[in-house]
């Protein structure tokens, strides 16, 4: 899924621009409630239904590897693989002034491209490429080419090659292979470039997170920007996308439409529906065995956070330790339920009261984000659970001193719970090999 259409139902203290009840996209996940940065949220226009405005940060996607390309007006460029994002920028180039060569095996996607004033090519048997560009360019080549093609092979960018000019600019906008047969690319002198999602801004902590917004000055295309952009050509007509979308389906049935999409290479745009109110869709439990059995020798684990580090090392560890694993419990609910169902957990949850309420629970994991720590190892502290907790403890002194009174008043019951924090760096094998050659050593080294 790329992107979402709803309504502002909170703001942040520090969020300007956008009031309760606006209807916005935003770059967020499948979800009824959506916890978005304000810089990936953007006010629709009353003329843009939200079917259309739903595309406007995959069509981001496109417009930013269109903005690396920097076209001109009258000039020629190239779309290698017409799917959902080549489409989208072959609307784009045209609204800029260029023309269009759209280049695909499905005659379907390549019809539609043309529907939208481009040339088409079909790589499934039309002839030759090379002479084909060249009679559309006065012999010389395309100025650009956009690689919008899903392919692990080098194909398409070696064709982008080909059918460039001297000079011309090749995009790398899809997900290709980058082994590049260099005498092209070397005798024209090619500039390539790989774009990066929907604009600057997409993985800088400081943009999304802390809301450091870029000047304009300097960038004046960012993410959020971008999308402003896309709002703008919706709103005019410029960028046309209700033909692209080939099915609809009520978000219950969302299996189907992943079925669909991996079954039939026809589809283009697929719209996930919210139609039932969330509180008919909200499981606070799922069972993953039918009748487990607990070893009542060893502890009896409940996993918070279901991550890269907690599944591949944390869970494995505490499993082949014979511990119970009783509950596991993950930020989006889907990875908690993967790794539950794969470790052989009794059930994933959705709520942190739950395990806390669990009395088969007497020991927790902690693998969540740093700022979060604390306050699991407090909460755990307080319900009497043994805690392990994944480094740091806290982040900051405030954290620490609620964790330490949590702690004292625990050690002071008649039943003390352990608390461990998990400093893995003394088991790395470059710390081990250091300090065997420091071993015995008492002058400085």
């Amino acid at each position: 899924g790329y992107s979402n259409v709803g309504i502002v139902e909170q703001v942040g203290s520090k969020v300007s621009g956008l009031c309760v009840g606006d209807r916005v996209v935003s770059a967020g996940s499948h979800a009824d409630m959506v916890i978005s940065p304000a810089h990936f949220v953007v006010k629709i226009p009353q003329n843009v239904s939200d079917e259309d405005a739903v595309y406007t940060v995959v069509s981001s996607i496109a417009l930013q590897g269109i903005r690396l390309a920097k076209p001109e007006i009258g000039e020629k460029f190239a779309v290698i693989g017409v799917g959902l994002v080549g489409l989208i920028a072959t609307q784009i180039l045209i609204a800029n002034g260029c023309q269009v060569l759209a280049v695909d095996y499905d005659q379907e996607k390549l019809d539609l491209a043309a529907s939208f004033g481009a040339k088409v090519f079909n790589m499934a048997g039309q002839g030759d490429i090379d002479s084909f560009a060249k009679s559309l360019s006065g012999g010389f080549g395309l100025d650009g080419v956009l690689v919008c093609a899903a392919t692990k092979k080098s194909d398409p960018m070696n064709t982008a090659a080909t059918i460039s000019r001297m000079r011309g600019r090749v995009i790398q906008i899809g997900l290709t292979g980058l082994a590049l047969e260099r005498p092209e690319f070397y005798s024209k002198e090619i500039e390539v470039r790989v774009s990066c999602s929907f604009g600057p801004g997409r993985y800088d902590p400081n943009y999304y997170e802390l809301g450091l917004d870029y000047p304009i000055g300097f960038v004046r295309w960012t993410a959020q920007r971008n999308f402003e952009a896309v709002l703008d050509l919706l709103s005019s007509k410029m960028l046309q996308v209700e033909r692209l979308t080939s099915s609809t389906f009520k978000f219950e049935n969302a299996e189907n439409a992943y079925k669909a999409l991996s079954e039939d290479s026809s589809l283009v745009g697929v719209i996930l529906e919210y139609t039932s109110s969330r509180e008919e869709r909200i499981i606070r439990k799922v069972n993953l065995k039918n009748k487990p059995k607990l070893n009542p020798q060893a502890a009896n684990i409940a996993f918070v956070g279901a991550g890269n580090y907690a599944s591949r090392i944390l869970i494995p560890a505490f499993k082949s330790s014979g511990s119970n694993l009783i509950s596991i419990l993950s930020a989006g609910g889907i990875s908690g339920a993967i790794n539950g169902k794969k470790f052989g957990f009794n059930s994933a949850v959705a709520d942190f009261e739950e395990i806390l309420e669990d009395e088969k629970v007497n020991s927790l994991a902690i693998a969540t984000r740093h700022s979060s720590h604390a306050e699991f190892v407090e909460k755990g502290l307080r319900a009497l659970k043994n805690v392990f907790v994944e480094k740091p403890l806290a982040i900051d002194l405030e954290q620490l001193s609620r964790v330490e009174a949590a702690y004292k008043e625990n050690e002071s019951s008649n039943n003390p719970v352990h608390l461990m924090v998990g400093f893995n760096r003394r088991f790395a094998p470059h710390t081990k090999k250091m300090m065997e050659l420091l071993e015995g050593r008492t002058e400085p080294l």
